[in-house]
């Protein structure tokens, strides 16, 4: 809900508070992991760059939520290109990959 524009609309919280509801999650803890996360998929902070990166990264987990060694390969390159560091493109990995 937050990656669009880091910002949770009504519709979204609807959306939210039926997962909730449905995986028996207490509103506190709901609270709890929102907040944990609102930090973490804050995409304003990024740069074009770091949002081109992890777009990439979603694109390659999206059929089968892994990694290939060709993928790997295909994101070193990118970040090369998009001058993103190691100790950065880890970080912006562990966002999106769990």
């Amino acid at each position: 809900m937050l990656e669009d524009d880091g910002i949770i609309d009504d519709d979204e919280r609807k959306i939210l508070e039926r997962k909730r509801t449905k995986y028996n999650i207490t509103k506190e803890r709901g609270i709890e992991l929102e907040n944990e996360n609102i930090g973490k998929f804050n995409f304003l902070n990024l740069t074009t760059e770091e949002k081109e990166y992890i777009e990439e990264i979603k694109f390659f987990l999206e059929d089968d939520n892994e990694i290939s060694e060709i993928e790997r390969r295909m994101l070193d390159r990118l970040k090369v290109k998009l001058k993103i560091s190691n100790e950065r493109a880890f970080e912006l990995e562990s966002i999106i990959i769990k």
